[in-house]
């Protein structure tokens, strides 16, 4: 499959800088969409627990030394080749695979970003991830938004999630990138 979508192009809207980018399957580029917290997308490969390998957007924060808020592969869908990022609900099924055979994964970038990162090894490859794995619990809170629950600034929310639940860094980043990844009454995912 990678072979048939290298070169396909896909576009994306940014939020946080009000941009839209062009992002190329097999390509090599880095972009920065929230300099405030140094997040940047970058192009990369996964290869699933199956061993296959796909083209693949990573989304890193730098300032946190390389922690991965979310993948983005390139699929095949009725012959068109879109994006869709592990955090996406029907992941799966888009990629048309059991989550045996997608988790955990591991990535390695196509080119490099701009800090030390502590989930990459010696060969280059991360340490295997299963980030938005659909059997870790999804924390819900009853109806009301997060913002609702915890008023203040982005530094406040975010120092309440780090003494709540330490270790769950993709829900801090999602906050902060505003990335809903399961709507407004879901806060994020946390280990079982």
């Amino acid at each position: 499959m990678m072979t048939e979508i290298k070169g396909k192009k896909s576009f994306l809207f940014f939020e946080e800088s009000e941009s839209t980018e062009c992002f190329e399957a097999g390509g090599k580029k880095l972009f920065v969409y929230d300099d405030t917290f140094d997040l940047v997308i970058v192009n990369g490969i996964i290869k699933f627990a199956d061993n296959s390998t796909a083209h693949c957007l990573l989304k890193i924060n730098e300032q946190e030394n390389g922690e991965l808020i979310d993948v983005g592969v390139w699929t095949r869908v009725d012959g068109v080749c879109p994006i869709v990022f592990a955090s996406h609900p029907k992941f799966l099924s888009f990629l048309g695979k059991k989550r045996a055979d997608v988790f955990p994964y591991t990535y390695h970038y196509s080119v490099p970003i701009n800090c030390d990162d502590k989930h990459i090894g010696t060969d280059g490859w991360s340490h295997s991830c299963n980030l938005h794995d659909p059997e870790n619990r999804v924390m819900r809170i009853a109806g009301l938004s997060f913002l609702d629950l915890c008023p203040g600034t982005d530094r406040d929310r975010l120092s309440f999630l780090r003494q709540e639940f330490p270790g769950t860094m993709e829900g801090y980043y999602n906050l902060y990138s505003r990335v809903k990844i399961f709507g407004v009454s879901h806060c994020f995912v946390k280990n079982k």
